[in-house]
């Protein structure tokens, strides 16, 4: 509904002052789209090729479409592989392909759907890498669709929960880790050189009781707290066992 793609039942999408369904048109040169299973890249033509293909869709001028090919390229690492036909990338090569097909016209807005899917961990990296940069620098606005963790911790600043069509969270991922972050897990090296991992629940016991019994009992030479995996936060929300007090709860 966001790209305009679909229409919606009930309700109302309004953004940067479009209706996407109805102005498509004049809404759609000003967003990128990626897909994580559908490429907008032709298959046989060479990936310079399709990008070339994009120049013409958008009218991007010459200087701004040189100066984007130049800095993706080089973001993205993608030199060794841009004259290559679209059928012989991986499916990595292929992700940043797409990716760079979406923002070569500069629009403000980036719908990234599952765009790691299937990725291994260096793809993954250079995307987020990439995402991160083109917001911070470009102030391109991103909204990432993902169900890998990882994306949304290394990537976004807020993050929206929706469970059964109802929008259940919206605030930032240091405010989620904080609020319902249940356990903490600790590693000690003791000072004969022994490593031990103690887990607790921050709910139960206070982080200041854990430390004070942990010196009182042990000889400790070092100690590491470990942040929180958010997708065990998440996980605990849906399974009931964190009951958000968050405005959004309210499915607002």
């Amino acid at each position: 509904m966001l790209s305009g793609i679909l229409y919606p039942d009930a309700g109302k999408v309004k953004i940067n002052g479009f209706i996407p369904y109805k102005q498509r048109k004049q809404y759609v040169k000003n967003i990128g789209v990626v897909f994580g299973q559908k490429s907008q890249l032709n298959w046989d033509l060479p990936l310079i090729e399709s990008f070339e293909l994009m120049k013409f869709i958008y009218k991007i001028p010459q200087k701004k479409y040189e100066e984007n090919i130049k800095l993706f390229s080089r973001l993205l690492d993608m030199e060794d592989f841009i004259n290559q036909p679209v059928r012989q990338l991986s499916l990595g090569q292929r992700m940043r392909g797409d990716i760079v097909a979406a923002l070569l016209h500069s629009p403000e807005i980036v719908f990234l759907d599952e765009p790691t899917i299937g990725l291994d961990v260096v793809a993954k990296e250079k995307i987020r890498e990439f995402v991160r940069y083109m917001n911070e620098t470009q102030q391109t606005t991103i909204i990432f669709t993902t169900h890998d963790m990882q994306d949304i911790e290394k990537v976004c600043e807020r993050l929206i929960i929706i469970d059964k069509g109802k929008k259940i969270y919206d605030g930032s991922i240091e405010e989620i880790k904080n609020k319902y972050a249940n356990s903490k897990t600790i590693e000690i090296l003791l000072e004969d050189g022994r490593k031990e991992v103690k887990t607790f629940d921050v709910s139960k016991t206070p982080m200041s009781a854990v430390m004070e019994k942990l010196f009182s009992e042990k000889n400790i030479k070092d100690i590491t707290i470990c942040e929180s995996e958010i997708d065990g936060i998440i996980r605990d929300i849906y399974e009931g066992r964190v009951v958000l007090d968050h405005p959004a709860a309210e499915g607002n």
